[in-house]
């Protein structure tokens, strides 16, 4: 299910005569952005949150 249909103007000089680019915008592409970039950003904030919470607060202080 497409929310809508787009063309993008583009210069014809440029694109060797192509001068619209088709656009189609679905709400289950954004889902899908918006679910990995969710994930990536929780995996990569798993390992220095937990390299963190090894260290003894004493000996880090120490090692400034």
């Amino acid at each position: 299910m497409a929310l809508s249909n787009y063309q993008i103007d583009l210069p014809s000089e440029m694109y060797f005569g192509l001068t619209t680019l088709p656009l189609k915008l679905e709400a289950a592409n954004f889902a899908y952005a918006i679910v990995f970039s969710f994930i990536i950003n929780v995996i990569a904030g798993v390992y220095p949150a937990r390299r963190a919470a090894r260290m003894d607060p004493v000996e880090a202080i120490e090692s400034e």
